[in-house]
């Protein structure tokens, strides 16, 4: 049948007579057989199913073998959509019937009330019971009904007690003023008491027991009704008279302001009486002198615990924090000796200060930020337990804690260079954080602007005294450990800007940035692995190595500056930086003499001959030591070239000891064997180069032997595993087992039945488990929904009710004023 699916469909329908002109009469017995009509929708509905299997592969599943086997065995047949729906049906039938029957059949429950309750007496477990009872059975328009108000709805059956009625509505009908209904229902109550004692002491009956508890309940009733309807009308007086109690208060209130600007100076005394107590420094017991021995002891174990962290943090683990700012004491700001050595001999004497000098000392500060102090040699301020004497007092002797750049010099105006170091501690004692509020904020902010302060004095026209930024690296370094994360913060936008300049095409290394990397060596510890500073440092001179032009003199100092800064880093870690590796390889032949004569196939940065680079030196030249200053790198000239070699041979013996612990140095030390070698000859008399090539050559023999080139993982040899196919002589289809034991025959047929059974009674446990979870999620979620209907319902019921009863109450008060 060619075309369509769907004129196959089409064409399938029609021949089963079930579309097209079904009307026409056929002769023969065959067309009235097999064309489906009106009166057999049996038969029209199994071509139906026939013709919907056909043309829908999907739903039926056969089997497939891998093999074509002789005996002809027929592929199974399955329907799995039909099956799926036949269990599903099966264990929705058996569900419905176990929920139906759940919480119904079996068990025993006893609900007697105290049958195990021991501090119950027989009769009170009797009443009790037989009070549950009675409220069990009792209907809502029951006689004993409490909730029923209405006595007069029982047919004219009221309750007595020995021929009295109990009914308290009768007795409150005839008392027009509610005033007396408290008093009558006392008195009745008093009256039930009083022959309740006259009476002989004897059993009650149940049925007294009753009466007595339905007239309490009575009783507690109507007393809980007055005492609300006289709440209600108190709250009704307190809603008329609100206005005139509220205009009251507020003259109360005037009154009371006015009457309270008397006691304003007690009040302001006893706050300063109060701050002088908390300035005032509390008994503590002193500590133990120690001897020079323990001193020493304390000192040492310092020093090695800092030193097993360091190698900790040099590993990339981590280490557990000791103390932060906020947990530092009082002593830590004091100084030491040897603080006092490095910062200028800024901290002198040791004397313990009362509290009144300290308060004098912080109220003389406060009103010198307003007038400037007279004029005098020498000014000496106290803080804590030490006396620091400031030099130039003749100036402003207290400054406003800056918090931008501009406002520090704004500051500095009035002084020299020499001076910003001593108006830089100036400002770090007058703002310590022990003495206010918001300075250790405040110190944070002006750490940055130290550095920043550090990088305009070097990038300065003038000269800077080179005292002045030593001292201002010691600074820093002191703010770093007190201040770390605003300074480290500072020092990453620094390094930012940096990186962001070279990226650009025109590659320009200031001195400020030159400093900006000393002065974070100075400052962090180098040989961690992983830090947030040194890193992106480190980094940064590797692509300024990389980017500098060495036939430029200039460039080639700054280069081997950065080169020697690089080993001081890396000197405690001992880690291989591949970029100063190359630099110190190109540098090296940018100036040695005759650099075309150099076997450029030992050399890693020459691919092709090399060619002389405008700097290299004559071949009648000496080396010559000598000592180059920073701050006047660019004006160094040609002359400096032989100077430059000498210093490049020795950072290269530095870097020996960094080189000669790695595996891989036979390839490092192979090009600067070369270029020594070359150097020999020229320079033989020069007493470093020949130690170099001695020391190089030593080296690289030992590790020679040692040196073994890099492979895989050893493995043993496997072979592929064969296997000898297994032949049956006397094989047999139908013949599923060749064992010649009968009983083992049996047992392995039982096994593979059991196994068989308990698997596929695991995969309908399993289908089971999960129709129950389905059908207990929907059950749930109907359950919720009916919730949240209902509280729905009731809320909205409850807002109704609540608004009308609103509306009756301001229609009621409106209708009272108007009464009025």
């Amino acid at each position: 049948m060619a075309g369509s699916q769907l004129k196959k469909l089409k064409a399938t329908l029609k021949e089963a007579g079930l579309t097209g002109q079904t009307n026409v009469k056929q002769k023969g017995k065959r067309h009235s057989r097999k064309t489906p009509s009106d009166t057999r929708r049996d038969d029209r509905a199994q071509v139906i199913s026939r013709i919907r299997e056909q043309f829908n592969p999907f739903e039926v599943r056969k089997g497939k073998t891998k093999f074509e086997v002789s005996n002809g065995r027929s592929v199974g047949v399955a329907k799995p959509s039909v099956s799926k729906q036949v269990g599903e049906q099966q264990r929705r039938a058996a569900y419905d019937v176990t929920k139906s029957r759940r919480n119904k059949v079996g068990g025993v429950i006893d609900r007697r009330f105290g049958e195990n309750d021991k501090n119950m007496t027989p009769e009170e477990k009797m009443l009790e019971r037989f009070t549950r009872e009675r409220q069990a059975q009792t209907s809502k328009n029951s006689l004993y009904n409490l909730e029923d108000d209405d006595g007069s709805d029982n047919d004219g059956i009221t309750l007595t007690h020995y021929g009295k009625s109990l009914s308290l509505g009768d007795n409150n009908e005839d008392n027009e003023d509610g005033d007396d209904d408290g008093f009558t229902i006392v008195t009745e109550k008093r009256q039930l008491d009083e022959e309740t004692v006259d009476q002989p002491s004897r059993k009650r009956t149940k049925a007294e027991v009753m009466q007595e508890v339905i007239a309490k309940s009575k009783f507690y009733k109507q007393q809980r009704k007055l005492q609300h309807e006289k709440d209600s009308e108190r709250i009704m007086d307190l809603d008329d008279e609100f206005e005139d109690i509220l205009g009251e208060l507020k003259s109360m209130q005037n009154e009371n302001t006015n009457d309270s600007k008397a006691p304003i100076e007690d009040e302001t005394k006893y706050d300063e009486t109060l701050r002088a107590l908390n300035l005032d420094r509390r008994a503590v017991p002193a500590d133990r002198t120690k001897t020079e021995e323990e001193i020493v002891k304390e000192r040492e174990e310092k020093m090695q615990k800092l030193e097993q962290d360091r190698q900790l943090r040099m590993q990339g683990m981590d280490v557990e924090k000791t103390g932060e700012g906020d947990e530092l004491d009082d002593t830590f700001w004091a100084g030491s000796d040897e603080e006092v050595e490095e910062l200028g001999g800024f901290v002198d004497g040791e004397k313990d200060v009362p509290p009144e000098e300290y308060s004098e000392e912080s109220s003389s500060e406060e009103t010198t930020e307003k007038n400037q102090s007279t004029p005098s040699e020498s000014v000496t301020i106290t803080i804590g337990n030490k006396k620091v004497v400031s030099q130039n007092s003749s100036k402003k002797t207290h400054f406003a804690c800056p918090e931008t750049h501009e406002q520090f010099l704004h500051i500095l105006i009035p002084y020299k260079v020499e001076d910003h170091l001593d108006v830089i501690r100036r400002i770090l004692n007058l703002y310590q954080p022990r003495l206010a509020e918001g300075n250790k904020e405040k110190l944070g902010v002006f750490s940055t602007i130290i550095l920043g302060h550090f990088l305009y004095l070097a990038d300065s026209e003038k000269p800077v005294p080179q005292s002045v930024i030593e001292g201002l690296m010691v600074v820093l370094r002191e703010m770093a450990s007190k201040y770390n994360e605003p300074l480290t913060q500072a020092f990453r936008s620094e390094l930012k800007k940096l990186g962001e300049k070279l990226d650009s095409d025109n590659v320009t290394v200031k001195l400020s940035d030159l400093l900006l990397f000393t002065v974070i060596g100075y400052v962090y510890s180098t040989s961690d692995m992983y830090h947030l500073v040194v890193n992106p440092t480190v980094i940064l001179i590797t692509e300024v190595l990389e980017t500098l032009d060495i036939s430029n003199i200039q460039h080639l100092l700054i280069g081997i500056y950065l080169a020697d800064l690089l080993y001081q880093f890396q000197s405690l870690s001992k880690r291989i930086i591949p970029e100063v590796n190359r630099f110190l390889e190109r540098s090296i032949i940018s100036l040695c003499p005759e650099p075309e004569k150099l076997d450029y196939t030992q050399l890693y940065t020459a691919t092709s001959h090399i060619k002389p680079s405008g700097l290299n030196l004559q071949s009648n030249s000496k080396l010559a030591s000598q000592e180059f200053q920073l701050s006047h790198f660019h004006e160094a000239s040609v002359d400096d070239t032989p100077a430059l070699l000498e210093k490049l041979l020795q950072i290269v013996d530095k870097f020996t000891l960094i080189w000669k612990e790695k595996s891989s140095f036979v390839e490092i030390s192979v090009p600067f064997i070369t270029l020594s070698k070359h150097l020999v000859k020229y320079y033989a008399s020069d007493k470093l180069v020949v130690d170099l090539l001695g020391k190089l050559n030593q080296l690289y023999n030992v590790n020679i032997k040692e040196h073994r080139p890099l492979k895989l993982q050893a493995h043993r040899a496997i072979s592929i595993m064969t296997n000898t196919p297994k032949f049956e002589e006397n094989f047999n289809p139908d013949k599923k087992s060749y064992d010649p034991n009968r009983d083992r025959q049996e047992l392995n047929k039982l096994r593979s039945q059991f196994k068989k059974e308990r698997k596929l009674t695991l995969k309908e446990l399993r289908k089971d488990t999960r129709f129950t979870a389905r059908e207990q999620i929907k059950e749930k979620k109907k359950q919720q929904e009916e919730y949240h209907a209902r509280m729905a319902y009731i809320y909205n019921s409850i807002s109704t009710e609540e608004g009308a009863d609103k509306n009756q109450y301001d229609r009621e008060k409106k209708m009272r004023k108007k009464g009025k």
